[in-house]
């Protein structure tokens, strides 16, 4: 259930909700070995499928419009047009015809083909400015989000020291690398490893997961 305030008064935010899901050890273990695969952690695995499971099946040609929406920051309706101009466009890519007859072939509204359209150009746009902006490979976590400071900087320091570390002291709270104590809080080492770039494993031990960059 949404956490937040009162539900009758209007400042009321949803923030998430949460389901449970049971599944047997076979099942666990695939998805286990399926998301070390995919290099990201079990939970951030299934999360990410959680999210497709309203998208609208794959086409023919294996477009899924929920997929592709996500990964590229725009809506599904602007998805599904994207794609009716891909299919309507000739060996030089020239798409012709009117913005009402490809939102018909998209499926979507004629009135909301314009906005779309829009939406698409207005992506297109702005990608000059932001590849300007766009941070290195070191400060993104693996799904694009940028790290804090202090999570790029032991990061960092985990990298300087041998990539590999244990939990040490009366509560685990101490990473040790090479025999120097990282000047890390244990939140941002479990802060990183939420965002796929380091995992946890044996006995209270730490690496960094290599990813391509």
């Amino acid at each position: 259930m949404g956490l937040g305030g009162r539900f009758d008064t209007p400042d009321f935010e949803e923030r998430t909700y949460r389901y449970s899901v049971k599944c047997d050890r076979e099942q666990f273990n695939r998805i286990e070995v399926a998301a070390r695969k995919a290099g990201v952690s079990v939970t951030t695995f299934v999360q990410q499928h959680f999210e497709t499971i309203l998208d609208e099946p794959a086409d023919e040609d294996g477009f899924a419009a929920g997929s592709f929406a996500r990964a590229h920051g725009i809506s599904e309706p602007a998805a599904r047009l994207w794609n009716a101009m891909r299919n309507n466009a000739d060996s030089a890519k020239v798409i012709s015809g009117a913005v009402r007859d490809l939102a018909e072939m998209a499926k979507i509204a004629a009135g909301r083909g314009s906005d779309c359209l829009a939406e698409l150009l207005g992506r297109e746009a702005g990608q000059a400015d932001r590849a300007r902006r766009q941070p290195s490979p070191e400060h993104l976590s693996r799904d694009g989000a940028i790290m804090t400071r202090p999570e790029t900087e032991a990061l960092h320091w985990l990298r300087e020291h041998g990539g590999d570390g244990v939990f040490a002291g009366r509560d685990h709270q101490a990473l040790l690398a090479q025999g120097e104590t990282a000047p890390f809080k244990r939140s941002t080492w479990n802060n990183l490893a939420r965002l796929g770039r380091v995992e946890f494993y044996g006995k209270r031990r730490m690496r960094i997961v290599e990813w391509p960059r």
